[in-house]
């Protein structure tokens, strides 16, 4: 079970998941999988999902399942996006032979809801579970269907922040929301909000052996929602070399206001396996893809 931390503001919407995958053996310990999964699915550059709970749905890593699912819907937000993985999820689910508790599955979104020329309008964060109760917190065990659950980031509110997963303290909780009402409201950017995020996943991973130090930070500010679902999109990789591996520091550095940008934040050394998150649109879908570094030299 994987922590997804996600803040939605009316500049920027973030998230933050690590990348490890677990197996729960019938002792009762935690076996680790795979450290450097990636969870995370990117949608028309509106919306980037998370989930937590069973990482193979289908015999596909979830993470596939999902962009599957968007793209084979011809999704391209947050909202009919959650609503193609409801109908889909709990058919995946009852083919599977394990308890209800172990079936405890959610779909986190954040993004932008967009009108019909295609503009962002408002920041959200939704989700799609068969176990999230209203406020976030996991039932006892799964439910048979899986609900839909949007909140909207509404005035006076300056932002709205969703933790799923692994469970976070009531302290640690409140210190985040403190911590992200001052940056907010002193206009600190997206990387501060990025930098709180990672280092409370990274607290909780000391004490649960079920949340990864690896993590992936997925950022879409409201200017780099497309105009035109035909227009093309960039991306901005914030790269981090062999002797930067795991410094969240790197987090500091603003984010352009134009651009959707995503970072990979080993614990040490560097990342072994493709690292970009899926990609869906419309019906087209980007994966396992590498991601370099160019340079251009002008002349």
């Amino acid at each position: 079970m994987t922590l997804i931390l996600s803040c939605a503001t009316r500049d920027f919407v973030i998230q933050v998941s690590d990348r490890k995958l677990t197996r729960l053996l019938p002792n009762g310990t935690v076996e680790d999988v795979d450290l450097e999964s990636n969870k995370a699915v990117v949608v028309c550059n509106t919306t980037v999902f998370g989930y937590t709970g069973l990482a193979e749905l289908e015999g596909e890593n979830t993470g596939t399942w999902v962009a599957n699912v968007i793209s084979e819907a011809k999704c391209v937000g947050a909202l009919d996006s959650c609503q193609a993985i409801a109908s889909k999820a709990a058919a995946a689910l009852t083919a599977i032979s394990c308890s209800n508790e172990a079936k405890r599955q959610a779909f986190v979104a954040v993004g932008w809801q967009t009108d019909r020329r295609w503009t962002a309008t408002t920041p959200l964060v939704a989700f799609a579970s068969n176990a999230l109760g209203a406020r976030g917190g996991w039932l006892p065990i799964a439910e048979r269907e899986f609900t839909v659950r949007v909140h909207v980031l509404r005035r006076p509110r300056r932002f709205v922040f969703h933790d799923a997963g692994c469970r976070l303290s009531s302290a640690l909780r409140a210190d985040i929301e403190k911590t992200l009402r001052v940056a907010i409201k002193r206009k600190a950017g997206a990387g501060a909000v990025a930098t709180l995020l990672a280092s409370a996943i990274r607290s909780v991973a000391k004490t649960d052996p079920q949340v990864g130090r690896n993590l992936m930070v997925v950022c879409i500010p409201k200017a780099a929602v497309r105009q035109d679902p035909n227009e093309k999109f960039s991306v901005d990789l914030i790269l981090q070399r062999p002797h930067q591996a795991g410094d969240l520091s790197l987090l500091s550095r603003q984010p352009r206001l134009s651009t959707m940008s995503f970072l990979t934040a080993p614990e040490g050394g560097t990342d072994t396996k493709d690292f970009s998150p899926h990609f869906v649109c419309g019906g087209i879908r980007m994966s396992n893809y590498h991601t370099v570094e160019t340079h251009t030299t002008e002349g």
